[in-house]
Formats: C-alpha cells, structure tokens, sequence
C-alpha cells in the first residue's frame, strides 16, 4: 500500500511534465490492452513478454512480464507499468498518474491483477531517489518509444488509428502519441 503519511516528496515533475506523462500512459495502457486483441495474436507476446492471466475465482486484469537483461524486468498491466532493476529496486507509474513511486522489490510475484495488490510503493523522498525515480522513467519512456516503432513495422499503418477509435476516451491521434513520447523523452533529458 502507498503510505498515507504526510512525508516529505521530492518532487520528480514539473506539473506540465507530469501532465503529459498522465495523458501519454493513459493512452499507452489502452494501447497495449487493445495490441493483446490484434487479429494476427497477441502482440506483447509476439514482442517477447511472458503473460500472467488472472487466477481462477480471483478479478482484474492479467500481467505481462518482460526481461530487459539479466538485472532488470519490466511487467505492463491495464493499470500501470513497472521496471525493476537489480541493483536500485523498482518504481511504479500508474495509468493516471505520472508520479514514479519507490519499491525496493526489482521483482515482482506475478500474477497481480490490481493495483492494491502491488507491494508497499511510496513517493521519491531524497534527490537520490529522484534520481533513480527520474532514470527509470527515462528508460521507460526510451523502451516504450522502441515498442511503438516495432508496432508501425509489424502492424498496418492504421492499427493506432483502430485501437484509438474503439476506446472512444482518446484526446490523442495515433501520431500525437510517439511524437507525444519524443516530446516526454527530450524534456525527461533536460532534468
């Protein structure tokens, strides 16, 4: 559970970073929920990561695990994203909100279908953690990036359009969201 206590946050984003960020994961989680449903299989899987379903008698949604390198695992759910690394823990960046929170966990025990189910995160308290908060954001940011220019290479150029067109929610066209991503990726530089 994320403390309640009224620590002291060092703040990791500027309010119109993390309003981007916000829009952008919002937009990317629907993304990879409608890439699970693409006519040719699921795309996660085909990209490489490994699938988590929801276990029997239990709700929510399922877990796609990914191993970065030997030090390193990043999971997708519909609710979020997480990167663990070996030497600095974790963070996690729910869909609705572009604020990195600290695990020491650099695994997770999948499946975990919901939020709630994730382990103690709380927000970056020192510059140190802002820091590690900050350069796995900005891998997440590179990674999703790669994703997106895999996808235009294996999927028809109107894929983005469809899945955005089924949601219904979106604010964004298909091209706002990689360049959207870009845009994340040069400011994230500059921090």
């Amino acid at each position: 559970m994320i403390a309640e206590t009224q620590e002291k946050m060092v703040e990791v984003f500027k309010p119109k970073i993390q309003s981007l960020g916000e829009n952008l994961m919002n937009h990317q989680c629907w993304n990879f929920g409608r890439d699970i449903l693409h006519p040719s299989g699921n795309l996660l899987i085909r990209y490489g990561f490994e699938r988590f379903g929801v276990p029997k008698g239990k709700t929510g949604g399922n877990s796609y695990r990914m191993d970065l390198d030997e030090n390193s695992e990043l999971v997708l759910w519909g609710f979020g994203i997480f990167l663990g690394e070996t030497e600095t823990g974790g963070i996690y960046i729910n869909r609705f909100d572009f604020s990195p929170k600290i695990l020491k966990k650099s695994r997770l025990k999948l499946p975990i279908t919901e939020s709630d189910q994730l382990p103690y995160r709380r927000n970056p308290l020192t510059t140190d953690e802002r820091k590690i908060a900050l350069d796995k954001t900005k891998r997440i940011v590179n990674w999703i990036i790669k994703y997106e220019s895999w996808i235009e290479k294996v999927c028809n150029k109107n894929w983005r359009k469809e899945c955005l067109d089924d949601w219904g929610k979106a604010t964004l066209k298909p091209k706002q969201i990689k360049s959207g991503w870009r845009k994340l990726q040069n400011n994230l530089k500059k921090l």
